[in-house]
């Protein structure tokens, strides 16, 4: 049984999963969904920030759909930051504990 009073570890879960969560395919649906909700509004947003980006995911699907000028993201993780800024190094990704 996990120890409730450890923090969760989100380098190790990036580390461990990224590759699985990429082929995961209700993220995909989600991903989807997203995209179909900006590209309602008809026009390329400025900027585009995700909150949260985990290892980058959905900024790398958007970025392939044009909805933005530019991507941020905001994630705890150094893992996390590491492999987003891999797969999209032209965007603004930050490491932080909100």
């Amino acid at each position: 049984m996990a120890d409730k009073h450890q923090p969760d570890n989100w380098d190790s879960h990036w580390d461990r999963y990224a590759e699985s969560a990429n082929l995961n395919p209700a993220q995909h649906m989600r991903h989807a969904l997203i995209l179909c909700a900006l590209a309602e509004g008809g026009d390329v947003v400025e900027r585009l920030l995700d909150v949260g980006s985990g290892q980058g995911d959905f900024l790398s699907t958007a970025a392939r759909a044009g909805v933005a000028a530019a991507y941020a993201g905001l994630e705890l993780s150094e893992s996390g930051v590491r492999i987003s800024r891999h797969k999209l190094p032209e965007a603004q990704i930050l490491q932080v504990d909100l």
